[in-house]
């Protein structure tokens, strides 16, 4: 963790407080602090850099979310999900989702009402997080890692070999719906990013794939609206900054 200085980026918290591999961070929806994913520990720190609190996972930590309000902060490891209490009195967790498996990626709707799980078993598990009701999709051709919710946290997008499957969770959620495929690819999706306010998505694949724009969830099938051929691997996508989201920014990997 790094502050702005006049000399440069000055560290704030580093290696010193904690160790194992980070695989994420993420800020409170307040940005008063910092969640990380670190070995088998989720650590919390201020924006001075200053450990908040630090949990025990039971195995490597592999994602994590906070919750919509902040209060709490969900872990993903081998063996399901746990939150925890940054504010709370005790260390342990609040809330366990047991599920017996290799979890790769999580997704939290805008709402807080639904929290999935793409698993190193080509499937992808969807939570009910006020009921703890759990839904398991099956038959994923590879591992799922590449999921995200637009932001009305109605449309789920999961990318897998070919195509970006599009699931509604309106009400009751995906349970007996079938899902929107946007086509357009012909290798494995490694990135997802819903354009702001709009059901428009962005995916990215493996090299020679391209880009592929598709307003997959208006319509009974994924329409391309524009294909774009590139020469690297896209490792991350996001719409641009401005209000209307009118550009996308990959984030690639040079084989």
């Amino acid at each position: 963790m790094f502050q702005a200085h006049s000399a440069g980026f000055v560290p704030l918290f580093g290696s010193s407080k904690g160790s194992g591999w980070v695989s994420r961070l993420e800020w409170s929806p307040k940005g008063t602090l910092l969640a990380a994913a670190s070995g088998k520990e989720l650590l919390v720190v201020d924006r001075d850099g200053q450990l908040v609190r630090r949990f025990a996972v039971p195995s490597t930590a592999t994602d994590l979310v906070w919750s919509v309000d902040g209060s709490r902060v969900a872990v993903s490891a081998y063996g399901g999900v746990q939150w925890f209490l940054p504010d709370g009195p005790s260390d342990a967790a609040v809330k366990t989702m047991a599920w017996k498996g290799s979890i790769l990626k999580m997704a939290q709707s805008a709402t807080g009402a639904w929290l999935c799980h793409g698993n190193q078993d080509n499937s992808v598990h969807i939570w009910k997080v006020k009921s703890g009701d759990e839904l398991e999709i099956s038959g994923y051709p590879a591992k799922v890692d590449v999921l995200e919710f637009d932001g009305s946290g109605r449309w789920l997008a999961v990318g897998t070999v070919g195509h970006t499957s599009v699931w509604d969770c309106a009400g009751k959620g995906p349970r007996g719906r079938r899902p929107v495929a946007c086509e357009g690819h012909s290798r494995r999706v490694t990135a997802v990013a819903w354009r702001p306010r709009t059901t428009t998505l962005a995916s990215g694949a493996v090299i020679a794939s391209g880009v592929m724009l598709s307003d997959g969830v208006m319509l009974a099938d994924g329409v391309v609206l524009e294909h774009v051929d590139r020469d690297r691997f896209a490792a991350c996508m996001v719409f641009g900054a401005c209000a209307a989201g009118t550009s996308v920014d990959c984030g690639d990997i040079f084989e």
